[in-house]
């Protein structure tokens, strides 16, 4: 039969008959997100919620993310689901980041509560040596905002990407550069950095 899915984790109960007349009965919770409008993402620590600003479960990767109750862990889980104007929510917390996080479509926001408890640190423990920290080539309409970002060659390394803001970010502990942007990019705002 057919379903009507009306939010995010509905249940559905299937029952199944084989030929000698066996029922088997299930019921499924359906995890799904919106594609047809920008969605808003979660990402929290799994440390504690009290005090956190947008969060109030604990972040697991194997989480939808779009809910304030099931955050995701990383950023790194959420890299190939971003569409043209989504955000990122990184409530207060470390985050240790074994990749660099490619910005993939226009005008996405990832903002953390504060610079000072909002923490991405690209050296984790499973990498040889630090990586990237964000990176985006050949984007529009980007703001990161309220980070710190530590332990990675380029804090934020931006290749033709051009009307972004860059604003209340503490950048420490980098390799080569906090802030490369090269090849062409244009009109960005650094606030705060």
């Amino acid at each position: 039969g057919t379903s009507k899915l009306n939010g995010i984790d509905d249940s559905v109960s299937v029952q199944l008959v084989d030929s000698w007349n066996r029922i088997a009965v299930d019921t499924k919770v359906i995890s799904y997100y919106n594609v047809s409008v920008p969605n808003i993402w979660y990402v929290n620590d799994t440390y504690a919620v009290t005090g956190d600003s947008w969060c109030s479960g604990f972040g697991n990767d194997g989480n939808l993310g779009v809910t304030r109750n099931k955050p995701r862990r990383t950023l790194n889980s959420l890299e190939g689901l971003l569409s043209v104007g989504y955000t990122i929510y990184i409530d207060s917390g470390i985050y240790w980041e074994n990749d660099t996080f490619t910005i993939t479509a226009d005008s996405i926001t990832i903002m953390g509560v504060d610079s000072t408890v909002s923490i991405i640190d690209f050296l984790d423990s499973t990498s040889v040596s630090a990586q990237d920290g964000f990176c985006a080539s050949n984007r529009v309409n980007l703001l990161i905002k309220n980070i710190k970002i530590k332990n990675a060659n380029n804090g934020i390394w931006f290749r033709n990407t051009d009307s972004s803001v860059l604003m209340n970010l503490f950048i420490e502990h980098t390799g080569i550069n906090g802030i490369f942007v090269d090849n062409g990019s244009e009109t960005n705002l650094l606030i705060n950095i």
